[in-house]
């Protein structure tokens, strides 16, 4: 999982995980090139662009930022806050070296019998803001074309047609909280053939305590928020042959049932 910060782009946090459904999105551009539009994920490179852009140094792209020796990688730690149907993906190593990536994170259910070869992809930006502000521009709302993602589950181009824009925004506090313990864990797994049983139990406990976060629940409750919002939305405006209002309803029932399933552990105090 990764967490930094984005300075060309309010002082947004980018949370990335490992996941069974690691899509490549290494094909995009980062916010500084203004060749993506990072928000509604609208623009794609084209193939030779794709190219060319793979072939400049940093120097050469303008890329130059004294934030990138802070960014932080945490590879090895499972995102399990959105339940067990949904995972965050990352982009490639390279990208992140590069700093070429500055998207939004993603999520993706698991490719099952319930949702077919097409699963829901919901993008959620994540952002530091002590006033949250809601989202409710029905324009936002849009099926995006995901042209170059590559699922390793069918070695071929993803059937993927769309992608559905969540914006939800934590306090700086919040942020600094996930980070520290993302830094703590980051310790522990670089020495995870060292450790010992009592430090293998102590980055369970940390992995848990990060998973189980308060913040993970509000942004669950926002994202829910949104999606109930647009689900409506939907249902008013599109035609009964429309493919993107299922996809949203699907989308909200899997985020009804972690966040179900978090405020059930909170309660119990796990």
């Amino acid at each position: 999982m990764y967490m930094r910060e984005c300075e060309s782009n309010n002082q947004e946090i980018i949370i990335y995980g490992d996941s069974k459904l690691s899509r490549r999105i290494n094909e995009f551009s980062n916010c500084q090139t203004n060749k993506i539009d990072e928000y509604n994920f609208t623009q794609l490179y084209q193939k030779d662009e794709i190219n060319k852009d793979k072939k400049l140094t940093n120097t050469e792209t303008g890329i130059k930022n004294e934030k990138l020796a802070e960014t932080l990688l945490v590879g090895a730690v499972t995102c399990e806050w959105l339940g067990s149907q949904m995972a965050v993906v990352r982009p490639s190593a390279y990208d992140i070296d590069r700093q070429k990536v500055d998207l939004l994170a993603e999520c993706a259910a698991y490719p099952s019998e319930n949702y077919g070869e097409e699963p829901p992809v919901l993008a959620i930006s994540i952002a530091i803001n002590e006033h949250p502000k809601k989202e409710k521009n029905p324009d936002k709302l849009k099926t995006i074309p995901v042209k170059y993602f590559q699922s390793p589950i069918y070695g071929t181009p993803s059937a993927l047609e769309s992608v559905i824009m969540v914006n939800v925004t934590i306090s700086r506090e919040n942020a600094n909280k996930l980070n520290k313990l993302l830094e703590n864990i980051q310790q522990l797994i670089g020495n995870i053939h060292y450790n010992t049983q009592e430090q293998t139990q102590q980055l369970k406990e940390m992995m848990d305590k990060f998973a189980n976060h308060p913040t993970h629940l509000q942004i669950l409750k926002d994202i829910s928020n949104q999606l109930e919002f647009f689900v409506k939305q939907a249902s008013a405006e599109t035609k009964k042959d429309d493919e993107l209002t299922p996809r949203l309803k699907t989308l909200n029932d899997i985020i009804g049932i972690a966040l179900a399933e978090k405020e059930q552990q909170l309660e119990d105090g796990q």
